[in-house]
């Protein structure tokens, strides 16, 4: 029989083949650097730290490099040298737009909104189109508490980039917080550019619930389980409704059951069920509800006020 050659040789790896390179020349910094990144990108902040400190040793004015580090020090749960790289990142390159808009979201953590508004500006005089920047900007006004010029920037933001997710996402949270049937169309686009994340759908469910639309939020909510029938908020939701405006209790107890399945430290789903056991006129199980409820949360007040209601307790 003729023989065949094999290929036994293994797959290298791409940080095996960079690691090759690099063993041959150990001071080129953009070898580290992107050594350093894919690393990073595996969630070995140690190993990336180490390249990323030499290539910054081997060429520390290349600006692109301190980004980078910012992550790596977040990622090792070390801000005040993430800080401290961002600010060396502008430093180097005053118009480095990934540095600002880094800087300005570090300062948005730190709650320094002025500062955040700032460095979103600078960003935006070097990109004006910058969709993040605007974004940014937006983030911090809300959390100042100024809603319209949140509103205004973050509109800004999905206006320079259509398909950006977090933005409809927030305008649909700011526009339900003002009670405006605009939300919904901001979930809607945010769904469709995310078709199998709950989160949109979970707050146009909260915003049409909020509004006193039972069977579109009841729809939406049906739609979310589709996605994923654990989400324990969701059941209490639908559980919630069945007992307060549908009164039905024995649908609510289903509910609330599955929400305690999958959060067994829902204590306000156990309280939930209880309350539907006594509107059923079943007070045995409502006392053993409100006693577990008490068990998974012993400060639930509500549980303990219907706890001696039923034990006639004062």
């Amino acid at each position: 029989f003729p023989s065949h050659d094999t290929d036994t040789k293994a797959t290298i790896s791409p940080i095996d083949s960079i690691s090759q390179l690099i063993a041959v020349d150990r001071n080129n910094s953009d070898l580290l650097y992107k050594r350093s990144r894919m690393y990073r990108d595996k969630g070995d902040f140690t190993a990336a730290k180490i390249d990323i400190s030499k290539a910054i040793i081997a060429d520390s004015t290349k600006a692109d490099y301190y980004p980078l580090l910012a992550d790596i020090y977040m990622g090792l749960k070390q801000p005040a040298g993430a800080k401290v790289a961002l600010e060396k990142c502008v430093e180097v390159d005053p118009k480095h737009l990934e540095g600002l808009n880094k800087l300005a979201e570090f300062n948005l953590f730190l709650k320094n909104y002025k500062e955040t508004i700032a460095l979103a500006d600078r960003a935006l005089k070097v990109d004006v189109h910058n969709a993040k920047s605007y974004f940014i900007k937006g983030f911090a006004f809300m959390e100042a508490g100024d809603t319209n010029k949140a509103i205004n920037s973050i509109q800004t933001a999905v206006e320079q980039n259509p398909d950006y997710y977090e933005a409809y996402l927030q305008l649909g949270l700011l526009f339900s917080a003002k009670k405006s049937k605009l939300a919904i169309n901001y979930f809607n686009n945010a769904s469709q550019l995310q078709p199998n994340n709950i989160e949109p759908y979970y707050n146009l469910g909260m915003f049409y619930q909020n509004a006193g639309q039972y069977d579109k939020a009841i729809e939406t909510y049906q739609l979310l389980l589709k996605l994923n029938s654990k989400e324990a908020d969701t059941h209490y939701n639908l559980g919630y409704i069945d007992f307060k405006y549908k009164k039905a209790y024995e649908s609510a107890i289903q509910h609330f059951t599955e929400a305690i399945l999958n959060d067994k430290k829902m204590a306000k789903a156990v309280y939930m069920r209880g309350l539907c056991y006594e509107a059923l006129n079943r007070i045995d199980k409502a006392k053993v509800e409100y006693a577990f409820a008490l068990k998974v949360d012993s400060s639930f007040e509500l549980a303990a006020k219907a706890n001696k209601r039923l034990l006639g307790i004062k």
